[in-house]
């Protein structure tokens, strides 16, 4: 959370050292009333497009990654429907299901070696054999099954889709915005903010509310950016307790 302050303060100091500036061009420049106000509207107009297109990429693949857990969760249904004919032998697959859940809210949520996918820890503790070893222990015991090869192959597939939607997550938790996006983003507010200050040259109160409300909003795009663009310190845009509904 500090670095995300941290980086909503960025467009703060930008907008002082701005209004700074055009405070110093109006005073050296009496004759000059500044730029047309009417420039403001397209370059601030490119600052929202650039800043909607960026949030949407964001919370789409959010979106994209809740949705993930409901197939995984889907799934893991069916590994427990499935072998709940199999009598007192459908204990052991029960059980199994509710550890891997635990093993995933343990990682989704309480894991802080999730932060950086640069992390040693991050490969060893989300991409190791054991989050998914019991589950495919059991299905390769043919015993627990009772020899019945039908429930057995469907329990394969049904473990497949585990896995696969457990790993597509987990590759999509990695992913960040290109850093040049947010490097033109970042251009396209400062441009806006000294758009917006030239426009005012003269009138020293307009002009400083005028920056300061842009301003304002410049860094909470950038706060609200940082924040959801990085889930892992704000564990709720990603969710988990779809997985509680298989128990």
């Amino acid at each position: 959370m500090v670095t995300s302050l941290l980086f909503a303060l960025l467009p703060f100091i930008t907008g002082f050292v701005v209004y700074y500036a055009a405070g110093k061009y109006a005073k050296k420049n009496q004759d000059n009333t500044g730029i047309s106000a009417s420039i403001v509207s397209p370059i601030s107009f490119l600052f929202a497009l650039f800043a909607s297109l960026i949030f949407t990429e964001v919370w789409t693949k959010i979106n994209k990654i809740n949705g993930l857990l409901v197939d995984q969760a889907s799934s893991l249904r069916s590994l427990k429907r499935l072998t709940e004919p199999l009598g007192e032998n459908s204990i052991y697959f029960s059980t199994a299901v509710k550890n891997y859940i635990e093993k995933v809210k343990e990682q989704e949520i309480t894991d802080l070696a999730l932060r950086t996918s640069a992390n040693d820890g991050y490969r060893k503790q989300t991409f190791s054999n054991s989050s998914h070893f019991e589950l495919y222990s059991l299905a390769m015991d043919s015993t627990k099954f009772k020899g019945n090869t039908a429930i057995q192959t469907s329990f394969f597939i049904s473990l497949e889709a585990v896995r696969n939607t457990w790993f597509q997550r987990k590759e999509l938790r990695k992913t960040r915005i290109l850093t040049e996006k947010i490097y033109v983003l970042f251009i396209f507010g400062v441009l806006a903010q000294i758009a917006i200050a030239f426009s005012h040259l003269h009138d020293r109160k307009a002009n400083l509310i005028a920056v300061i409300l842009f301003t304002a909003t410049f860094a909470t795009a950038m706060f609200v950016l940082y924040v959801t663009e990085s889930p892992y310190l704000d564990s709720h845009f990603i969710g988990v307790k779809a997985l509680d509904d298989v128990l």
